[in-house]
């Protein structure tokens, strides 16, 4: 009986166990799960700040509260603090952000005269063969759809309401892309989506509107952070009203940050110190409650793969970033030594070698005519170059930066180049990209050439005078090209610049001499520099100058010179319409009919849309008694130019001269 009495109690406690253990378990789960992302999150938001540095975020340590609204996202989420871009400038920079892959293997290196290769594949790309609809909206001309970053995207919102800025500039505020962003979300709610929102306000110049200039007068850079920050929160708060907000993977970085006068740069592109190449970068995973710092060195190249890894899709082989979306869970990536690469090449439109860097948790090495190292974590403004303190740790890391440029390099880089149209150069210009050499981007050295910190002084006045011929103040750009002349008279880019300046002046006769001494700079080296170096200068700049000798010239009624320059320009580049149109006005001023309508007629194949070159052409042919063919122009110039009254008027009378010569 005692036996059978206790049975009942056993297995009651038994049951209870096994209760409460179901209980835990679920409870552990139910934890996990509030902690935890989804691996599959319906919607992707990777939002992009233009010309951003990590340090004026107040969540990465800067004194005013200039991102309270990221700050809420990165509290919830993962912060990376030591992130860096490949390049500081933002066509490259965007190109590895898309495509998870390094300048060297994608081939963009510069915002002027490259677009993005077919051969890449974008992350829009992946994803919408995955059923994900796929948009962008982007704040600036420097990544128009031409350019290749709109490869994979369903929509690519690159065209401005209120365009903003100086000249031609193509550019819009914060609050429209934003605007734009919450109407693609809305009509989206429903639907899987990868949303790609970029903005350009922090980009110079610094003019926030109210009330951020006012409150952020003394510095209107932060007040650019500032303002982007509001904007932000209103995409994040279209995002929690459509209860999309937990269910989405936010990710928000900077495409590169801005010098602000660190190592003498005004702005960013030149150098590849942490001021214009680290950025923020924070994941907010779905679902995810704790907030995570991490210290390890990550990269642009990153986003794409950590993307693919929140999603469980299987990273392409190509992809050269990590995966980070280990660091939502509990287990923490490989603790093997990373190192990230990053690039710039913009000393090489002076001739110097290019500046090629390697980056790891704690060390930074550079790699030029006169090598850097340093000590991150004691030196973060980089200001105690440590390569002859520490020879093998240069050396060692100098061997590592070379065995990656070799795994990164592509052989389809040579592809990203491509020529401008004047239209195209004339907007990039406007948005203060501004040169007519191409960069050379062959990651080799060459001890004869200078190290960029040699001419760090020629590029900030350079950039200055670039801006004031943009805003068309010609005086002062003047007095800076004087103040080049007398530092650096033995550089073809001070003559080059001068060239630029007193040309816009309209002061023919001095752009003449100072194009002229140019090209015989580059042509024969002088006793400083070797024939290697000015070899080394591309022939875009060349090119220039034999057009606006060409120019200049023709102004001066000196017509015989100026054919004798535009053909060496064409001898550069024979297929663009503007030379062949220039050649075509010289000739036609000789009366020399016949090329005239040779190079009209090359430049019309060219560019067909040229409602001035068909009123030209037929001007010429109407001269030559060719009227048929002239009234055929005219028509279609009409045509391209509906409201050219001028051309109408033409038209008109030689319509009635023709219907009075058939009445005889």
């Amino acid at each position: 009986m005692e036996l059978n009495e206790k049975q009942p109690l056993s297995r009651w406690r038994g049951m209870l166990l096994g209760l409460l253990l179901v209980v835990f378990v679920a409870a552990v789960w139910f934890f996990r799960a509030s902690i935890l992302p989804s691996r599959k999150p319906r919607r992707v938001i990777l939002i992009s700040i233009d010309t951003c540095r990590a340090d004026y975020l107040s969540g990465y340590g800067f004194a005013r509260k200039t991102t309270p609204n990221i700050d809420v996202v990165a509290k919830e989420g993962i912060v990376f603090k030591n992130a860096l871009a490949p390049i500081p400038l933002t066509l490259p920079a965007h190109c590895s952000m898309l495509t998870g892959t390094y300048p060297l293997y994608h081939g963009v290196h510069d915002n002027l005269e490259y677009a993005l290769a077919e051969f890449n594949t974008t992350i829009a790309e992946i994803l919408r063969t995955r059923g994900y609809s796929t948009a962008a909206v982007v704040s600036s001309f420097v990544l128009d759809e031409q350019f290749g970053t709109g490869q994979g995207f369903d929509s690519y919102n690159d065209k401005f309401v209120q365009p903003i800025g100086p000249g031609d500039s193509l550019e819009r505020r914060g609050e429209e892309a934003s605007r734009f962003a919450c109407s693609y979300i809305d009509q989206h709610q429903n639907d899987p989506f990868f949303l790609f929102l970029h903005y350009f306000d922090p980009h110079n110049d610094y003019i926030p509107p109210e009330p951020f200039a006012s409150e952020y007068a003394d510095n209107l850079y932060a007040g650019e952070i500032a303002y982007t920050d509001y904007c932000i929160a209103q995409v994040i708060d279209k995002l929690k009203s459509l209860d999309l907000y937990d269910s989405s993977l936010i990710i928000i970085v900077g495409d590169h940050g801005e010098a602000l006068g660190d190592h003498g740069e005004t702005y960013h592109g030149y150098y590849i110190y942490q001021s214009a190449v680290r950025v923020p970068f924070i994941i907010r995973p779905p679902k995810c409650r704790k907030p995570k710092a991490v210290d390890n060195i990550v990269s642009l190249v990153d986003v794409v793969p950590t993307i693919l890894g929140y999603l469980g899709i299987e990273a392409p082989a190509h992809l050269q970033g990590e995966d980070l979306s280990d660091y939502s869970a509990d287990k923490m990536p490989s603790k093997e030594k990373r190192y990230v690469y990053c690039e710039s090449f913009d000393g090489t439109y002076y001739g110097c070698n290019p500046l090629l860097g390697l980056v790891g948790d704690r060390f930074k090495y550079i790699e030029t005519t006169r090598p850097e190292l340093y000590d991150l974590t004691q030196d973060a403004l980089e200001e105690n170059n440590l390569v002859k303190k520490d020879e093998k740790r240069a050396r060692f890391m100098r061997k590592q930066l070379h065995e990656m440029i070799s795994q990164l390099i592509s052989a389809h880089s040579a592809d990203a180049r491509i020529e401008l149209d004047d239209q195209t150069r004339t907007r990039l210009e406007s948005l203060g990209y501004v040169g007519s050499a191409v960069v050379s981007t062959t990651p080799d050295f060459d001890p004869n050439r200078p190290d960029p910190k040699d001419l760090i002084g020629l590029h900030e006045y350079s950039s200055q005078i670039d801006r004031l011929i943009l805003h068309e103040q010609y005086d002062q750009a003047k007095t800076i090209c004087d103040k080049m002349l007398r530092d650096w008279p033995h550089m073809p880019y001070t003559y080059l610049q001068l060239s630029r300046v007193t040309f816009k002046k309209r002061e023919f006769e001095q752009s003449v001499l100072h194009y002229s001494r140019y090209l015989a700079m580059v042509a024969q080296p002088d006793a400083q520099h070797s024939e290697d170096y000015f070899a080394f200068y591309p022939h875009k700049s060349v090119f220039e100058a034999h057009m606006k000798l060409g120019l200049a010239y023709y102004h001066l009624a000196q017509h015989n010179k100026a054919v004798e320059h535009y053909t060496a320009a064409l001898l550069i580049r024979p297929d663009v319409p503007d030379i062949h149109n220039n050649l075509a006005l010289a000739y036609f001023d000789l009366r020399d009919f016949d090329r005239a309508i040779k190079h009209w007629t090359e430049a019309l194949r060219l560019a067909p849309h040229r409602p001035d070159m068909h009123d030209n052409l037929a001007i010429v042919l109407y001269k030559q008694g060719r009227i048929d063919q002239a009234i055929a122009h005219w028509k279609e110039a009409l045509r391209l130019a509906p409201e050219w009254t001028e051309v109408r008027n033409k038209l008109n009378e030689v319509l009635q001269q023709k219907n009075r010569s058939l009445k005889k």
